[in-house]
């Protein structure tokens, strides 16, 4: 769509989607921590997080380039995601990622609702 300016950088973008991916499917547990009073739990989460993805990052960018950082970021990201899902639970008691399960349950009841 952009040309072939933009095209180089179609693989780290599609290697970086993991990680959101995985992201988006973790739900809100950042603010489920910080609204329910462990904004610590998730800043410690953030801060070593953030100082892995760099020097692991620093370490894979020499030998693999700007592949091996997209790599590293999203399993980062991925790795904080899950983190914080699993703490959050044991903190609060609350599932906040997606499940496949609850969502078909829903749509099935929400599909009954509307044939009757």
């Amino acid at each position: 769509v952009f040309g072939m300016a933009y095209e180089s950088g179609a693989d780290i973008l599609r290697i970086l989607l993991f990680g959101h991916l995985a992201s988006a499917l973790t739900g809100s547990h950042g603010y489920l921590l910080m609204m329910t009073g462990h904004q610590k739990t998730i800043m410690y989460i953030s801060v070593v997080s953030a100082m892995l993805a760099v020097i692991v990052g620093i370490q894979v960018g020499e030998a693999y380039g700007i592949i091996g950082v997209a790599w590293v970021t999203s399993l980062m990201i991925t790795a904080q995601q899950i983190t914080a899902v699993i703490l959050a639970r044991q903190k609060t008691g609350i599932w906040c990622h997606f499940s496949i399960k609850k969502f078909c349950e829903f749509i099935k009841k929400d599909m009954r609702k509307g044939i009757s």
